[in-house]
């Protein structure tokens, strides 16, 4: 442990704001799902990214679970129950032999062998192939980058016979004279030059002492900012009661700031998910859907400085509430202030002089998020927050659209369909200097690219076919990768009439 500290000390991140990772990851994977749990590993898990580091996550199936003995488990008719064959096979590995199937659609993940059924590693991988995760990388399902795996696992309550040793096996084997030699090595060499090699952000913190407190949040907030952590969607809306109640419970204030912005996450899902009846059109039932609706997203505020009050925007123009839209857009723009932080900034002298003012530090990272962050704008897969003429790009996966680049798209939707051109027109001027000017557009052609797929469509809504085409190609040549904006099938669409 002396040994971990020490490389933690010199070559990764302050203590503090290692420990608020690890916090933040263990809160995010508890409240994420109800059929699975979520183990976020590895380096990223520990709050260390290097560069060229991934996002690996282990989902554990809550419907399944693996027994050795029996008489040890308490059956519960809605799961499948797998036993543990360890004999003759490859030292490592075993076999999981069907006992009792369950409710859920198992028998597709099986294989008849032997005269059981046993469950097939590889059709059970095949299941998690999807847009976001289409590649197999060993056990894992992996994106096309390679910076994301996830394990999709089973779960087997008490130790299996052959790993009963582990549990008393020894925890500090390494010998004292070696840890001692790296621990002096240490100590002699330039951590600086090498941290910033290895490091996945740069560290801009003004030249203090790294025990001036200042320096120290500087610090840990730059790398907060930077951190895979902000770009992680995915916690189901309906853990919302769980995050309430920690809420309510915890004695921490810092524990109530990571839920509070877990909360607010929570929410952003489940005002996205809010589906209007068919069946009851009277008007008692849309002011209620209407209220509930209202009420997550003035929860969903709480995570950054502008998304919120974006979403806010988006179901007032779904339900062609077009002043309401752009009064609350006026709002949310305002904040657009140039002390505001985007993914993958970089500490320019006035955000550190800033977060150098005793009431930021006050309120510590997470709260300070929710004032000078801002974030995307993330869309559900089949959300009915988006605007209709968006629609095309939650058919399949989530989409995210960078903030300010959202703002001037909802403004120029509001003004398109009130039939005032003029502010069309100096809206789509805005929109295009926004994009040029990279305004609050992470540094990444990713996003450049999906900024490039609005403006295209907002050319395609005034009926300017040929810039919309040129503007679909610059996106297609910045990101090819269909999953993450609709840019070719639009640009096809365009062709074809």
């Amino acid at each position: 442990m002396h040994l971990y500290r020490v490389l933690c000390e010199k070559f990764v991140a302050p203590a503090d704001h290692l420990k608020t990772i690890r916090m933040m990851n263990t809160i995010r994977d508890n409240l994420a799902f109800k059929d699975r749990l979520i183990i976020t590993s590895g380096s990223f898990g520990e709050g260390i990214e290097f560069a060229g580091s991934d996002i690996d996550q282990v989902y554990v199936w809550k419907l399944i679970e693996v027994f050795e003995d029996l008489n040890l488990v308490h059956i519960i008719p809605n799961k499948a129950y797998f036993e543990v064959e360890t004999l003759h096979v490859k030292p490592g590995t075993a076999h999981l032999r069907l006992a009792l199937p369950g409710e859920i659609r198992i028998l597709e993940d099986c294989v008849h062998a032997k005269g059981s059924i046993y469950l097939s590693s590889e059709l059970f991988k095949n299941r998690f192939l999807n847009r976001t995760h289409p590649i197999i990388h060993g056990p894992c399902v992996s994106n096309i980058e390679g910076n994301s795996d996830r394990a999709n696992a089973v779960h087997c309550k008490s130790w299996i016979s052959s790993a009963r040793h582990w549990i008393h096996r020894s925890t500090n084997s390494w010998p004292n004279s070696r840890r001692d030699e790296l621990l002096r090595y240490l100590n002699s060499i330039n951590c600086q030059e090498i941290l910033s090699e290895i490091c996945f952000t740069s560290i801009d913190t003004p030249n203090e002492p790294k025990h001036n407190t200042s320096a120290l949040f500087i610090e840990s907030f730059h790398r907060m900012i930077n951190s895979k952590l902000l770009s992680i969607v995915g916690i189901e809306q309906h853990n919302y009661q769980q995050a309430v109640a920690k809420i309510l419970s915890c004695k921490s204030t810092r524990m109530k700031q990571m839920y509070l912005y877990h909360l607010s996450m929570i929410c952003n899902g489940k005002s996205q998910s809010t589906q209007k009846n068919l069946f009851y059109r009277c008007n008692k039932y849309q002011y209620k859907h209407c209220k509930d609706q209202m009420c997550f997203l003035l929860q969903n505020v709480h995570h950054d400085a502008i998304t919120g009050w974006l979403m806010l925007a988006s179901m007032t123009y779904r339900e062609k509430q077009y002043i309401n839209s752009v009064r609350i857009l006026d709002y949310a723009l305002s904040k657009c202030t140039p002390e505001k932080l985007q993914f993958k900034s970089r500490l320019s002298d006035l955000h550190q002089n800033i977060l150098k003012l005793e009431v930021f530090q006050k309120k510590g990272i997470i709260r300070s998020l929710s004032i000078l962050y801002m974030g995307f704008v993330k869309f559900n897969k089949l959300s009915n927050l988006i605007p209709v003429e968006l629609e095309m790009e939650v058919q399949e996966v989530f989409h995210v659209i960078p903030s300010v680049v959202y703002a001037y798209f909802l403004y120029f939707l509001c003004y398109y369909h009130s039939q005032d051109v003029e502010k069309c027109v100096v809206l789509l001027q805005n929109l295009n200097l926004t994009i040029h000017g990279n305004v609050f557009i992470p540094p990444d052609d990713r996003f450049k690219a999906i900024s490039y797929n609005i403006l295209g469509i907002a050319l395609q809504i005034t009926g300017d076919k040929k810039s919309a085409l040129e503007t679909f190609k610059q996106a297609v040549e910045l990101e090819p990768n269909p999953v993450y904006h609709s840019a070719a099938r639009r640009a096809a669409m365009l062709k074809t009439t």
